[in-house]
């Protein structure tokens, strides 16, 4: 309070609150000199003159909730002390700690101010302007909900009752009516009905029928769309504006800014050149113009990484081929994808390729060949080989879960209908099996797979060859070479120009070589380089099918593809049972000649790829040790070197910046190729 009667009334409230006996009106002496050295009545009257002038009716509400506040700050203090006996030098500490907590607020009535409400909750005065958004069809009139227990019928029985009901449909549009008009009726300055094209599900939405209604009472209204202002006037924050400037550095980058723009443009970059805004603008500048330009290895750095003399597969020549950057992260940098403790489709090739290698050997032990063991006893080796194997793979693997010891099932049915179909293979034509996975370093110094690029640098390839069988008169030595896949691949000329397929043309340079080791008198004569699919196919058919027909349509999709000599005795001797179609070669003959689905190709031809195949490994070679790190992955069709690439989220390829492009391989006819390698070799 103020003044005596002031004093007198502190005084009495301390008295009930503090009731400390004797010292209970020496504490309320100390509580008004408190007040007295600090100026509070000069204060409070000083505001309450100044509120009487200015009318300041929130400082007045501020500041009327002071003697609440204290008086609950003194009760507080009595319940806390009690009968204790305090100092007053201690009492005004604890004053002073009470009345630094204290805190005093409004809610507030400035008159410049934004209300965000509901329709019908909101309750609006004095406004100057009202921006009503969302007027579309749903939302005003709002779709009210159907049905329900009550039926109208029961509703007019019910009025007569004490039960209060819920507004009925009609009422409630009538009741969103009445909210509109009174919301709509509020602005004394401007009214804006806005309402979007489209939802937040991307679906088109009408606009409500209130603004039919307000464009026929206002015939010289239209509707503004804000998208179609200039590009100045949408700017209403830094943040909107940063994309408009992100996309006119786009357009302007790419020189599709019309010249019109070009000075609104220009704006918005100057806009962003202040202290706060550069940065970003910078930002935004260097990923506009940023393009993606080939900056490779030095020689020296590639010597120091590759070596001199590279130990390569023939895979790793494919993979440099199709994109030098995935050469270089796979075999430069030796990055690998994490492990995983699985059985997936390459390590079902693994196995398929261990078990035949196996099977080779229990012939032997068995006393058989491939010409005459019986179908019992192949069965049985697969079975044994396979189980040999599955108990070392992968730290067993094959025997972690259901799914993978099935997976054993599955490999052995099909391997057991591979050596069976190979041996069909081998008992059709006049070549015997001579080596199984013919390993290069077996035969050391083979000059095909050894190739010398200058003095002091050298390709040395590393492989093994699944099988190379062979056939001789007293003249020659016909070789075939078969590699087995357990995806259904097929030699494509045009891959093999480009780089993308050379293994096969290198294993028959490697077995020939090795082939003209053993027999130095004897001419010898590339027969076919072929692919086995090793699978158990499907077959479809119309009708039931008799075990041999089933097989023989089994044999026909086991077929195997790539490379076959043009000469005709050859062919004889692959398949001496063949028809007008072989189902074991790719090779059709009709009229005495081969027709144009036969992967034929003359001697001369099969020289032409011997050759260009050496010349190739010595153009990667010299790429590979020139520090070549391009990322220029291939583009063939609908295939690419991205497809499958496991690297994809390192290499940080993108089309959408300048300067990432594919290699468009080019398709040339058979014809055109030959004249291209017969011209590098």
């Amino acid at each position: 309070g103020v003044g005596a009667s002031a004093r007198e009334g502190v005084g009495a409230n301390a008295r009930a609150g503090i009731c400390n006996k004797a010292t209970a009106r020496e504490y309320v002496d100390a509580l008004y000199d408190f007040l007295v050295e600090n100026r509070v009545q000069d204060k409070l009257l000083a505001y309450q003159s100044r509120f009487e002038q200015s009318g300041d009716a929130v400082r007045e509400a501020e500041y009327a909730q002071i003697y609440r506040l204290v008086i609950a700050l003194l009760e507080q203090i009595y319940d806390m002390l009690g009968d204790e006996v305090i100092s007053r030098k201690e009492f005004l500490e604890v004053c002073e700690a009470g009345f630094a907590e204290i805190q005093v607020g409004t809610i507030p009535q400035n008159v410049d101010h934004i209300i965000v409400g509901d329709m019908e909750r909101t309750r609006l005065r004095q406004v100057k302007v009202l921006f009503f958004l969302g007027v579309n069809e749903g939302n005003i009139p709002k779709n009210v909900s159907k049905g329900g227990i009550i039926s109208d019928m029961d509703r007019e029985f019910l009025k007569e009752s004490e039960l209060e009901l819920a507004p009925s449909p009609r009422q409630q549009m009538y009741i969103q009516r009445l909210y509109l008009y009174l919301n709509m009726t509020k602005p004394s300055m401007r009214l804006y009905l806005s309402f979007p094209k489209v939802d937040s599900a991307g679906k088109s939405v009408r606009p409500a029928y209130l603004i039919d209604t307000v464009q026929q009472m206002f015939p010289t209204l239209a509707v503004d769309y804000p998208e179609n202002r200039p590009v100045t006037e949408q700017m209403v924050s830094m943040a909107q504006g940063r994309t408009l400037l992100a996309e006119g550095l786009r357009t302007y980058v790419d020189g599709t800014l019309p010249r019109e723009d070009l000075q609104t443009f220009y704006t918005i970059y100057q806009v962003y050149g202040g202290a706060e805004q550069l940065a970003i603008r910078t930002q935004l500048t260097e990923a506009a113009f940023k393009r993606y330009q080939e900056d490779n290895l030095s020689k020296m750095v590639a010597g120091l990484l590759y070596g001199n003399q590279l130990v390569n597969s023939v895979t790793r020549l494919e993979t440099f081929a199709a994109c030098c950057y995935k050469h270089f992260l796979q075999y430069g940098l030796s990055l690998r994808e994490r492990e995983e403790f699985g059985f997936e489709s390459v390590d079902m090739g693994n196995v398929f390729h261990a078990v035949l290698e196996q099977f080779g050997g229990r012939l032997e032990e068995g006393g058989y060949t491939w010409f005459d063991f019986p179908e019992e006893f192949g069965a049985r080796a697969v079975r044994e080989s396979l189980i040999s194997y599955a108990a070392v793979y992968g730290e067993t693997v094959l025997y972690s879960n259901a799914r993978n010891e099935y997976a054993i099932t599955r490999m052995e049915r099909i391997l057991t209908r591979t050596v069976l179909t190979l041996q069909e293979h081998l008992k059709q034509g006049k070549y015997y099996p001579a080596a199984y996975e013919f390993s290069f370093q077996e035969a050391d110094g083979l000059a095909s797979v050894n190739v010398a690029l200058s003095d002091d640098e050298r390709i040395r390839l590393q492989g093994r060859i699944d099988r190379i069988d062979t056939s001789e008169d007293e003249e020659h030595v016909y070789v075939k070479v078969i590699d087995y896949k357990s995806g259904d691949k097929k030699f494509d000329l045009l891959s093999f120009y480009y780089g993308l397929q050379l293994q096969l043309v290198v294993y028959m340079n490697a077995a020939v070589e090795a082939q003209r080791r053993e027999h130095p008198d004897k001419e010898i004569v590339p027969a076919a380089i072929l692919y086995y699919h090793v699978t158990d196919p499907l077959v479809e058919s119309d009708k039931e099918l008799s075990e041999q027909e089933l097989n023989s349509k089994i044999m026909d999709a086991l077929r195997m593809n790539g490379v076959v000599n043009a000469d005709m005795e050859i062919v004889a001797g692959l398949d001496r049972s063949m028809g007008e179609k072989s189902r074991i070669i790719p090779v059709a003959v009709k009229n005495g000649a081969f027709t144009g689905s036969s992967d034929v190709y003359d001697r001369e031809q099969l020289e032409v790829l011997s050759r260009f195949v050496t010349c190739k490994i010595k153009e990667i070679g010299h790429s590979l040790l020139a520090g070549k790190i391009a990322k220029n992955p291939y583009q063939k069709g609908q295939d690419h070197a991205c497809k499958y690439c496991s690297y994809r989220k390192v290499c940080g390829y993108d089309e959408t910046i300048p300067g990432y492009e594919k290699r468009e391989l080019e398709n040339y006819s058979e014809a055109e190729i030959f004249a291209f390698m017969k011209e590098t070799i």
